[in-house]
């Protein structure tokens, strides 16, 4: 087999493992990557930078909170009889 072809079949192969996973396997697989890489920042980061981190999250979700409103209200609007 050439290194060609054996690359093609570790591709195949690693689709249909993929293909073959459950779903809520997945979502544990990201969930425990996603909490091991938050650990990792927290312990590379200085004091400064967790407070940048910290900021930017809570300015995402206040941004998120504000169109969430003005998204409430639009469909509000839209959803009102109109005057006749």
């Amino acid at each position: 087999m050439t290194l060609e072809e054996a690359k093609e079949l570790e591709m195949k192969i690693a689709n249909n493992i993929l293909n073959n996973c459950p779903f809520s396997m997945v979502v544990n697989f990201m969930s425990s990557e996603a909490q091991r890489r938050a650990k990792e920042i927290i312990s590379d980061s200085d004091e400064e930078r967790l407070a940048e981190i910290k900021k930017e999250i809570e300015d995402g979700e206040a941004a998120a909170e504000k169109a969430k409103e003005e998204a409430e209200k639009a469909l509000a609007a839209e959803e009102a009889p109109s005057p006749s």
